[in-house]
């Protein structure tokens, strides 16, 4: 990883800069202190959740067999807890650069886990509304992790980080790519390709099972409007 210290940085040069990209509010506070209230709204509904649902959790869970899906759901339940946590921890201000290399690896490595999380999760969605059809579920699931793989590279191959001291900011920690804008721009596009396509796929073979539902409950005279059907069958992720 390549880390850039600048050893003087005239501050008062950024200013223009710094008005030109609308950095501060109205009423003059850093545009920051909104994204900090979104970080700690965010975060604060993850803890209630996890608080209000802890009970549930031990009632149905803790005693159920261990299977490849009751593991699934602990690693994601605590590893978005885990997120939350260092969400509130990245707002508490660092002296020094190496705890903000530090902290930057841990949210990536968080990130990643559960991006991994949500493909092995598309993968299981996929494996069951299929009738167990293995090879869409490994389309999907590589077509997910492919992403995580590039992401995985630019994190922690092509990344650097610098501490700058900014007029108002104040002493502030940044980072960035190595990486060209054409090649980051290419990487970008090939990663939301691949989420892209693998949730077409998802979408279809949703919707396809969703219509011989509908279709079934018809010979059958059952009303069930084709609308509720598509919201129960969780279309209304993909919207």
């Amino acid at each position: 990883m390549f880390l850039y210290c600048p050893n003087d940085i005239d501050e008062y040069d950024l200013l223009p800069f710094l008005q030109a990209k609308h950095l501060f509010t109205s009423d003059g506070r850093p545009t920051s202190w909104i994204g900090s209230c979104c970080t700690v709204a965010a975060s604060t509904l993850i803890f209630y959740y996890h608080a209000s649902t802890l009970a549930k959790e031990v009632e149905f869970m803790w005693g159920r067999k261990r299977s490849s899906v009751t593991a699934l759901f602990h690693v994601n339940r605590w590893a978005i807890l885990l997120w939350a946590v260092q969400e509130i921890t990245s707002l508490i201000p660092l002296k020094t650069l190496s705890s903000y290399i530090r902290l930057q690896l841990a949210n990536d490595a968080v990130g990643l886990v559960l991006a991994i999380i949500w493909a092995v999760f598309s993968a299981y969605r996929v494996f069951a509304i299929s009738e167990r059809n293995v090879r869409l579920s490994v389309a999907v699931l590589l077509l997910i992790l492919i992403p995580v793989g590039l992401n995985a590279y630019t994190y922690f191959a092509s990344s650097w980080e610098q501490i700058k001291n900014l007029p108002l900011l104040g002493v502030v920690c940044d980072s960035g790519s190595n990486l060209s804008p054409t090649a980051l721009s290419k990487l970008t596009l090939g990663t939301r390709l691949c989420a892209i396509v693998a949730d077409v796929i998802t979408l279809i073979i949703t919707w396809h099972r969703t219509w011989h539902a509908k279709r079934h409950a018809d010979r059958n005279n059952l009303k069930t409007p084709l609308t509720t059907l598509l919201f129960r069958d969780g279309s209304i992720y993909f919207m």
